[in-house]
């Protein structure tokens, strides 16, 4: 829950070892100090905020967007105050002063689709990106369906379209090419990291100091100086950049649209809030004023909208069950009073996540078994009376980095490009529109092929198949909840997917090299590995003959355990015996492939 990925065999040792009475609360905060937790909570933020490496629309062309994901990972781990990071994300450009960081949070409203179509109208894409905007932004930080008023009053909450239009001033001021095609739309600014800035700076001291001394030779100096500066633009401009907001330096007048079209302008409006929350504060720009009034504890709903959502991630569903309608037609509080304390907490302790997900996991409630009777499963089978533990599938990233851990292959490399694990050759060109150059799927390969699936290329038009059969949004919208299915095409993937393969193999090498020299001890290290225990009796029994059947198959069929021993591009051990390591493969797959392995309980 809190780090994304499973418990070493040594974490679990150590935790059971120790004997203090807050042994549970020392676990809780070295989880919560780990880089892991950032990515386990940028995840989330990430479908929030449509975050994808492609514009979407017709031609889905690649865009340059992971420096706002690492800048989302680090504001986590850094623990930065939910206020501060809801003004950075709404209005970091306008801050006075605005560091590199506070801008990067301003890209959160430039992760919507785009279109480059060359016969699309630009102001209906203008306009589309500002409502794309208002609906995010509301849905956000306010659990409301506003996007019901971008055409006629809402027909259940008390929101007008004057006032989607109010909120739309807000947000349609970024000036630029509306139907840009390429990885950096303008606005953008270069997005250095510490050893590019270090470099750049190098070169500024550099031409400052043969500026000083320009009077001393002057045609040998002049020539350095144009060096130095050509080298220095270069350099610069071979600098990663990040789509960021920013608005024209006149204000552009906004009109409501009747009926949402564009082409058909109602009455002029100033940037506003709905008249049933707190009145705007001012500030020295609109999005700042909108930033503050997000953060005014007088605001009934932003603070209970993000703890519901937190709630969410570690019960499976929120004290609001609909966590995206907080209106009328959403469901009612299951625990009001409980939602009502958690949002104040959430405010009175400085906006402080770590905080208030620290408060989560240490409760009682959170700590009891997901056992439950059959009475109880069938009386209150959504476990809205929260009478036992959650028991949760595993997010689709975290059931391949699970996967990656178990074998001992994920490689924990943090941020930087996107990359493009194993997926069915031709997908692009196959589903991509066009033929054009750069639709190719080009894998990635050795450590690359390893990463955590946070940082997995995510293509609107085509998402990588192994994270769609487990649900994970395409992200052309924000997303506040993911549906949770079941179906044969999910067991396809965990058992026949390279991915999995390789994993389960690599995890066979492991069970042989460090689970002792008997059949017993192998499997009990193997269980102990991907399911934090140790076989029950018959467990033991039925992962025993699947053993021997299997190195019966094999060995009968030499081809087959070559076949399956090679899945992937992971070096096969040639010190082991192939079917040997065949027949472990398939145990490995039969423990990998458990529900208890695949949810989170």
């Amino acid at each position: 829950d809190l780090t994304g990925l499973p418990p070493t065999r040594s974490e679990i040792a150590a935790y059971l070892a120790d004997a203090s009475p807050l042994a549970y609360e020392k676990l809780v905060e070295r989880l919560l100090s780990s880089s892991r937790y950032g990515e386990r909570m940028a995840q989330q933020w990430l479908d929030l905020a449509r975050y994808a490496d492609s514009d979407g629309y017709h031609d889905d062309t690649t865009r340059a967007m992971w420096p706002f994901r690492d800048y989302v990972i680090k504001s986590f781990n850094d623990n930065k105050p939910f206020d501060v990071f809801t003004r950075e994300q709404i209005a970091g450009d306008q801050i006075p002063n605005a560091t590199l960081e506070q801008q990067m949070g301003s890209a959160f409203h430039r992760n919507g689709p785009t279109s480059s179509e060359g016969g699309a109208d630009p102001e209906e894409y203008r306009v589309k990106y500002a409502v794309d905007r208002v609906n995010t932004t509301a849905t956000v930080w306010l659990g409301v369906t506003l996007q019901c008023t971008e055409c006629h009053d809402h027909k259940f909450d008390p929101f007008t379209q004057r006032e989607f239009y109010q909120l739309f001033a807000f947000f349609d001021q970024v000036p630029g090419d509306h139907l840009f095609r390429g990885l950096y739309a303008p606005p953008s600014i270069p997005v250095p990291n510490g050893e590019q800035q270090e470099k750049l700076r190098e070169w500024d001291d550099r031409i400052a100091s043969l500026e000083k001394h320009t009077g001393d030779n002057e045609e040998w100096i002049s020539t350095q100086l144009a060096d130095a500066r050509n080298g220095r633009d270069a350099f610069a401009m071979s600098l990663p950049k990040l789509r960021i907001m920013q608005d024209s330096p006149e204000r552009q007048p906004t009109h409501i649209l009747i009926r949402g079209d564009f082409r058909r302008k109602g009455d002029q409006v100033q940037p506003g809030v709905p008249a049933l929350l707190p009145d705007l504060p001012t500030a020295a720009t609109p999005r700042l004023a909108l930033a503050e009034w997000l953060n005014d504890p007088e605001n009934p709903l932003p603070a209970r909208v993000v703890v519901n959502r937190f709630w969410a991630m570690l019960f499976g569903t929120g004290i609001v069950a609909t966590a995206n309608d907080f209106g009328s037609q959403g469901d009612w509080p299951s625990h009001p009073e409980l939602l009502d304390w958690l949002a104040v907490e959430f405010i009175e302790s400085g906006w402080d996540i770590k905080h208030m997900l620290t408060l989560m996991v240490t409760s009682a409630t959170y700590r009891q078994s997901s056992a439950a009777s059959e009475h109880l499963v069938r009386t209150d089978p959504a476990n809205r009376l929260l009478a036992r533990g959650p028991r949760i599938r595993l997010p689709a990233e975290t059931i391949r980095d699970n996967a990656l851990a178990i074998s001992g292959l994920l490689n924990e490399k943090h941020g930087g490009p996107s990359v493009r694990p194993y997926q069915p050759a031709g997908l692009w060109m196959e589903m991509s529109y066009g033929n054009s150059a750069g639709k190719a799927y080009e894998q990635d390969h050795g450590d690359s092929l390893y990463r955590r699936g946070l940082y997995t290329f995510w293509k609107r038009s085509i998402l990588n198949p192994s994270l769609a059969a487990f649900d994970a949004p395409i992200r052309e919208e924000c997303t506040v909840s993911r549906p949770v299915t079941n179906t044969p095409l999910q067991a396809f993937v965990t058992l026949n997917d390279v991915a999995f393969v390789e994993a389960a193999r690599v995890f066979a090498e492991r069970i042989l090299r460090e689970g002792g020299t008997s059949t017993e001890s192998q499997i009990r290290f193997a269980m102990e590995v991907a399911l934090a225990r140790p076989p029950s009796p018959s467990e033991l029994s039925i992962l025993d003959t699947l053993l021997r059947d299997m190195s019966k198959h094999y060995g009968s069929h030499p081809d087959a355990s070559r076949k399956i021993i090679t899945a992937g591009e992971w070096p096969v051990a040639n010190d082991i015996d192939p079917v040997t390591l065949a027949a472990w493969t398939s145990v490995a797959q039969m423990i990998m492939n458990l529900d208890e392995t695949l949810t989170n309980e």
